[in-house]
């Protein structure tokens, strides 16, 4: 069936996860070293400039300002010099990840995309009203090791501005962190800066490259912001091995009020170790994309990890006789008329808590396609199902939206590397890791 749904709000949690043969990790267990900005030291920033190494655990990515993760020139404490890639146990799994977004703009059919292994750079820092020369248009970084009211606490004034989400503990709607009573310590009647887990990088970027300077030069900008946010946990638990990826998407309403059949695609170009052995697969059920090995690897050895990204929250819409009863047939929600079928149910981290809006449903993805590097053939086995995958030369999961002017559309991804205690040809569907419902925000 085919629905045109106007989304308010999107949120899409991906997980990147590297799954080991025993219950041991190879990775940093005792959390990670810290993050850094792309200089010659690893020292703590407020505002990370142009790019950043979050390293809060057992991954080591770094990301920059305008979508890339991964393909990033950035100080690795490892090394003790400039390096790119994303790293667990100090063995790169992941060259470069991003995303694609396509849709139908005035009837026009475009597509944009952040893929720098495959050239394509169509996002600039900023915001569409901003530009890219905005001095504020930086990533920033909170840490909750800095404790509270911290002077990151304040330079988020300047992300809020950029449209950075925040807690409004006083709720006169004003950014405004400021210890009321003098305790030395957060309440809830408090504002406080929007971080998630222990770690927290935040920037925004728009499809504002010009048409000239980008690899299919016939597509003009749409005019569309994205807002992301990267978080992570320091724990020894599984859950160290994840990082999560949230992305809100902003319609400016420049070129079209409405940008319709719009798919948002994660992309990735996954090296797990060596890049000639990788193979693929996918998990329907979990709305999941993984690379693995089948046996060893020349960089990471016997015991090589799964990497796994998940769709993990999906948009939240309102969908006419499925989430709600349209009692004055009008077709869209209207409050005290119509009745509630279903209830969404948005996670917004520790401290915004989790949010329910009657006569909604999360949707999940849509769309998956998986490819890898090597050109080869395997088959998946999944519960009830069997899954051929190809291997070409990119990962991408696909989720359809339609963007109004005005409206924020988000969602969340996670990246997991992961390391098991079993063998190498264990199915991702029997990873402990993936099994119950993990609720990490």
């Amino acid at each position: 069936m085919n629905k045109k749904i106007y989304f308010k709000e999107l949120v899409i949690l991906f997980v990147l996860s590297v799954g080991l043969l025993s219950f041991g990790f190879r990775g940093n267990d005792n959390g990670g070293k810290g993050g850094g900005k792309g200089g010659s030291n690893n020292s703590v920033q407020l505002k990370a400039g142009d790019s950043y190494r979050m390293f809060i655990n057992n991954l080591n990515i770094p990301m920059n300002r305008t979508g890339v993760m991964g393909d990033v020139g950035v100080f690795d404490p490892e090394t003790g010099g400039v390096t790119s890639g994303g790293k667990f146990a100090n063995v790169v799994f992941l060259f470069s990840g991003g995303f694609f977004l396509s849709g139908v703009t005035n009837g026009t059919l475009w597509s944009n995309a952040v893929a720098s292994a495959s050239r394509i750079a169509d996002y600039v820092p900023g915001t569409v009203a901003g530009g890219r020369n905005d001095s504020k248009a930086q990533l920033y970084v909170l840490r909750a090791s800095e404790g509270d009211f911290a002077a990151a606490w304040d330079e988020w004034r300047d992300a809020v501005k950029l449209g950075a989400y925040f807690y409004d503990g006083d709720g006169d709607g004003i950014y405004d962190p400021i210890d009321k009573n003098g305790n030395g310590k957060w309440d809830n009647t408090e504002d406080r800066p929007d971080l998630i887990g222990d770690e927290t990088a935040w920037c925004v970027y728009n499809d504002g490259t010009d048409p000239a300077l980008r690899r299919f030069n016939d597509v003009s900008p749409q005019g569309i912001e994205i807002r992301q946010t990267v978080f992570a946990f320091n724990t020894k638990s599984f859950v160290g091995n994840m990082m999560f990826l949230r992305y809100s998407l902003l319609n400016t309403g420049t070129v079209a009020d409405v940008i319709d059949s719009v798919y948002f695609g994660v992309w990735a170009d996954p090296d797990l170790g060596d890049a000639n052995d990788d193979l693929v697969g996918c998990d329907t059920t979990l709305n999941a994309g993984y690379v693995y090995n089948d046996g060893d690897d020349p960089q990471y050895g016997a015991a090589p990890p799964t990497f796994l990204i998940d769709f993990f929250q999906g948009p939240k819409s309102y969908i006419p006789g499925v989430t709600f009863t349209d009692v004055n047939a009008n077709g869209v929600w209207d409050d005290g008329i119509d009745i509630a079928i279903d209830t969404a149910h948005y996670v917004g981290g520790q401290v915004r808590g989790i949010e329910s809006y009657p006569g909604q449903q999360i949707w999940d993805c849509l769309h998956l396609y998986i490819t890898c590097r090597v050109i080869q053939l395997t088959v998946i086995q999944i519960p009830d199902k069997k899954q051929e995958t190809t291997c070409s030369e990119k990962t991408v999961l696909e989720i359809l939206l339609i963007l109004v002017h005005g409206h924020l559309v988000k969602f969340v991804a996670v990246l997991i590397v992961q390391l098991l205690i079993q063998d190498s040809h264990t199915p991702v569907t029997q990873l402990p890791m993936l099994g119950g419902s993990i609720t990490p925000l």
